[in-house]
């Protein structure tokens, strides 16, 4: 999965939590138009993840800059 696809994926899923929360939201997801297949979400996840620890490692084996 790319990382912008990634993205729209996560939006997605924060416009169903927002949805949640508020007015508007029957717990009807069967019929609801932001539900995405669970491989596609999962997929995302694994992706945001992955692209996060990646980071990590990069941050954690950065080389140490000389100060003056």
């Amino acid at each position: 999965m790319t990382i912008e696809e990634t993205i729209k994926v996560l939006y997605n899923e924060m416009a169903c939590v927002k949805r949640q929360t508020g007015p508007g939201c029957d717990r009807n997801c069967a019929a609801c138009d932001l539900v995405l297949p669970d491989e596609l979400v999962i997929s995302a996840y694994r992706t945001a993840v992955d692209i996060l620890r990646a980071r990590q490692e990069a941050e954690k084996n950065e080389p140490l800059a000389l100060t003056k």
